[in-house]
């Protein structure tokens, strides 16, 4: 029900993605995914393993995949490529979602995008960490193959996020899409005063 009032109100011009677990039973997910196949969403998330969980089962989730025409999704929590090897391979998922600061990297990342195009996988990168990694997604992002669809991102919302840097474009997101910097390195500067300020208890500024 909650899934049909946002549709009424997105339409299909807004994709609308579901984070749906992790932890259901195989049974139980596949029962969902159907049930949701209606709405055209752009994905259904860690329907059997995700947050938290250092491990993927391919084979589960490729009996989801098999039984729904509902894209499934996972991969928050895997680290390096080794861990996508056969979500991609077998087909188990429709769309992965390395985040970059869990997965190893700017390159692991574009690594699995380019393993996963081969495969006919979309990637839809994870984002929960700061300007720094939101940063290395864009530039990752658009060295990405046609099989990227957007990155998941988090902190818009929070007034201070953006204080931690200079640089950046402003606003940084702007109808959906941001700007890929093409200043030196990443794009933006750390703002050495607004760090050192939130250090956490006993840690030193790069001393």
């Amino acid at each position: 029900a909650i899934v049909k009032a946002l549709k009424e109100v997105f339409g299909d011009e807004v994709g609308l993605a579901l984070d749906c677990g992790p932890g259901q039973t195989i049974p139980a997910a596949i029962s969902l995914a159907k049930a949701l196949e209606p709405y055209n969403l752009a994905w259904a998330e860690d329907l059997i393993t995700g947050d938290y969980v250092p491990y993927t089962d391919p084979e589960a989730y490729r009996l989801v995949s098999s039984s729904t025409s509902t894209p499934i999704l996972t991969g928050e929590h895997i680290y390096l490529r080794q861990g996508f090897r056969e979500l991609i391979s077998w087909h188990a998922v429709d769309i992965v979602a390395p985040d970059l600061c869990d997965v190893g990297g700017l390159a692991e990342n574009k690594w699995i995008a380019e393993f996963a195009d081969l495969y006919g996988v979309l990637i839809a990168p994870h984002l929960l960490g700061t300007p720094i990694a939101y940063m290395a997604n864009v530039h990752a992002a658009a060295a990405m193959p046609r099989n990227y669809i957007a990155f998941e991102f988090h902190s818009l919302e929070d007034p201070e996020w953006l204080d931690m840097v200079r640089g950046v474009e402003k606003p940084l997101i702007k109808d959906g899409f941001t700007t890929v910097p093409d200043k030196p390195g990443l794009g933006l500067e750390l703002n050495e005063a607004y760090v050192r300020k939130h250090l956490a208890e006993g840690e030193t500024y790069f001393e």
